[in-house]
């Protein structure tokens, strides 16, 4: 008898996205960026798999790792993209979130497709955090002498 696994449709890919990151950086804290560029690398799913080519990719950037479906994105899902690249995807000015909210952490992950059509389960969550923004986002006190102190030392004689 011949036992066939499937979950989802997702068992016969050949390929699944590991090694995330973002300005490539795994999982950053404090980056500056309006628009963060995503990576990923493919493996493949079996040992001894060779020539393999992803042919989509879907990724799912969210505030919170509950949303991280197409259906619960609260800030970006780019939906199915004909694509081999898995290098510096821009998270577009287009996404639900106009601007990325200071010092704030976001989750992501992707999932990809390979040259027959199989898609992959969906990566492992990363996150990335944001720092300040803009000028306005910089705020701290003076650290330093409440007034200037003379360091040159006076000889005598």
């Amino acid at each position: 008898m011949l036992l066939v696994l499937m979950s989802a449709g997702f068992a016969m890919c050949n390929l699944k996205p590991v090694f995330l990151r973002c300005e490539n950086l795994v999982d950053p804290m404090g980056i500056g960026m309006h628009h963060p560029r995503l990576s990923w690398k493919v493996e493949a799913s079996k040992a001894g798999l060779r020539d393999l080519k992803q042919n989509t990719y879907e990724i799912i950037v969210a505030t919170d790792p509950k949303n991280l479906s197409p259906e619960k994105a609260d800030v970006w899902y780019s939906g199915t993209v004909r694509s081999d690249a898995t290098y510096g995807i821009e998270i577009p000015q287009s996404a639900k979130v106009a601007k990325f909210t200071p010092f704030k952490q976001y989750f992501w992950t992707v999932r990809v497709s390979d040259e027959h059509g199989n898609t992959s389960a969906w990566s492992k969550p990363a996150t990335f955090g944001t720092g300040p923004m803009s000028d306005k986002d910089w705020q701290a006190d003076w650290i330093g002498f409440d007034k200037p102190v003379d360091t040159v030392k006076k000889r005598d004689g």
